[in-house]
């Protein structure tokens, strides 16, 4: 058991008003939750044990080993779920024999495929196949509902294979060689159109796309670096409900590449600040807010996060770490958390979001209403004075920038009094999910609420 270190960042404070402030702060709080293991290149939350208690589980070639990590309430319980002679890159938590039985799939570095079944009093170790050294993954890759295990040969034959459990035995397939090493493969609705395709980046500098036709694999060359993309995964990184694939390659750049319809293009190439060689890209829910963001750990920048404005991307760092990114609810409380690992620890990081604590209340609002509230497309916001006087209303973001002042379709008035507001800013554009806050200030006094806007 390990005991929690714990380190604050702000990431932004900030309203203040002459005579009261009137504080929305926001800031990551960072927690070591395990450290000497050395180098920890895979992570992923997940229920590896069948009894819907999630836990951490980590792939670390420094000890040449797989564990699990789970929080138990006070501190984490780490157990070795199982180690090799071989250094352990890679795992994935997945339902690889089609029996609702999730279990660990994990890679090491002598090319050998393994598999970890948790029997109710140990972890159980089989080997798939001969041909998983660099990445695997597990999913629906031919769009028939059965769930197989795909992994990466790394530099044994440079190939993609497929594993499929039936007979009771695992049955190989080669989907595809490339002049170079294949890295991680990952699964995807890449395209929009309902179907999973299997997706990996090849030492050639190329990212390829895997289509099963129902008889053989059909390859589709997505895009072109210089040098290789190293990480890959799909998501809504836009919150548009449009899925894009995102890889970070080994000059530091993040790539976004978006289906037109008939041709893949790169929508977006980021470079993080100082970034040198981006090793892991996730997109998820870090902050708890139902915002899809991108994240990525990257040699020089560090764990960074983008989130997309609607016209640009706003980059934050958040931490050091630059390996084993994933985002999840470790601790089984439904709150998603952003784990990352660096060459000394593993951490894990929360986003918190509140107001401060006015001295005194406002006086003259006899009420401050917003309903509905979460909201999808529009809210109303009731108020009544108890004396007259100019009011200012104004929509502010988690970070404390002003979105949309409402100041201007105020009536002065003591009666009662209802304004919607449309989910959009002073430009007229829609906003994206997320935490918003509504400040009325009257005289001398303010008063400041939290929205939710879930689109």
């Amino acid at each position: 058991m390990f005991t929690e270190k714990i380190k604050v960042t702000l990431s932004i404070v900030s309203l203040v008003t002459v005579f009261l402030p009137n504080i929305i702060w926001a800031q990551w709080q960072s927690v070591e939750v395990t450290t000497g293991l050395g180098w920890i290149q895979e992570a992923q939350v997940a229920e590896g044990r069948n009894d819907s208690i999630k836990s951490i589980y980590l792939a670390s070639p420094g000890s040449n080993g797989v564990y699990e990590l789970t929080w138990n309430g006070t501190t984490w319980d780490q157990i070795q779920v199982g180690s090799s002679s071989d250094e352990m890159r890679d795992l994935f938590v997945g339902d690889g024999r089609n029996d609702s039985v999730m279990r660990i799939y994990s890679t090491g570095e002598g090319e050998t495929l393994l598999e970890f079944t948790w029997t109710g009093t140990v972890w159980d170790e089989d080997t798939v196949g001969q041909a998983g050294a660099i990445g695997v993954a597990v999913g629906p890759g031919r769009n028939d509902g059965i769930t197989r295990v795909y992994a990466s040969s790394g530099d044994y034959d440079n190939y993609i294979y497929e594993h499929t459990w039936q007979g009771g035995a695992w049955i190989e397939v080669a989907i595809q060689g490339g002049s170079l090493s294949f890295g991680k493969p990952a699964l995807g609705n890449g395209r929009n159109d309902d179907t999973i395709r299997v997706y990996a980046a090849n030492g050639d500098g190329h990212v390829y796309e895997f289509s099963w036709n129902g008889s053989t694999w059909d390859v589709t060359d997505v895009a072109a670096v210089t040098g290789r993309v190293n990480d890959l995964t799909i998501g809504t990184g836009r919150n548009d409900g449009i899925n894009r694939i995102y890889g970070g390659d080994n000059g530091g750049h993040l790539h976004e590449y978006t289906w037109d319809g008939s041709n893949w293009v790169e929508t977006g190439n980021l470079l993080p600040s100082a970034s040198t060689y981006i090793r892991e890209v996730h997109v998820g829910n870090g902050r708890n807010d139902g915002v899809i963001r991108v994240y990525c750990a990257s040699v020089g920048s560090g764990l960074t996060e983008f989130s997309w404005s609607g016209t640009d991307w706003l980059e934050e760092n958040i931490g050091t770490e630059t390996d084993a990114l994933t985002i999840g609810a470790g601790r089984n409380d439904g709150i998603m958390r952003v784990y990352a690992a660096s060459f000394s620890a593993f951490s894990e990081y929360t986003y918190s979001v509140g107001i401060g604590e006015s001295r005194c209340q406002n006086p003259n609002v006899l009420f401050l209403e917003i309903s509905p509230n979460p909201f999808r497309n529009n809210t109303d916001i009731r108020w009544q004075l108890k004396n007259d006087g100019k009011v200012s209303l104004a929509i502010y973001d988690a970070t404390g920038r002003l979105i949309k002042d409402l100041s201007r379709s105020t009536p002065d008035t003591l009666r009662p009094t209802v304004l919607s507001w449309d989910g959009t800013d002073d430009s007229n554009r829609k906003l994206p999910s997320g935490v918003y806050f509504l400040k009325l200030v009257t005289g001398d006094y303010s008063t400041t609420e939290k929205l939710l806007m879930i689109r």
